[in-house]
């Protein structure tokens, strides 16, 4: 499924997130997404989030990926890591938000998200 994200600068600001849920407790050291550019500055920021009554709550890390490839040549899958490793509690909703900040404020890339 492909999805849109924006900056807020020239649209509504738009960001797209998949939830999941662990069966077991692990330690996750790096999230996947696959991502387009169209216009822009080609960077988003690639966050994981906990859940707050079925939605995004807090993030429990971000990551900013840039140098993203142009849309039509889909898709590059984007890899961010965290060496340390972060504990997920299994049976927990978790999200994967893909997003922009400052410095992607006029961004217009895809996601393309896969969430089984």
């Amino acid at each position: 499924m492909g999805t849109v994200i924006f900056g807020p600068r020239g649209q509504p600001e738009s960001w797209q997130a998949a939830a999941f849920t662990l069966a077991a407790d692990q330690t996750a050291t790096k999230v996947d997404i696959a991502t387009s550019h169209v216009r822009g500055t080609e960077g988003v920021v690639v966050s994981l989030y906990s859940d707050t009554a079925g939605l995004p709550g807090t993030s429990v890390q971000a990551w900013n990926v840039s140098s993203l490839p142009t849309s039509g040549i889909c898709c590059t899958v984007e890899i961010a890591t965290d060496r340390g490793g972060i504990p997920l509690t299994g049976g927990t909703q978790y999200w994967i938000v893909v997003s922009t900040d400052v410095q992607e404020s006029n961004t217009w890339a895809g996601a393309h998200l896969n969430a089984e």
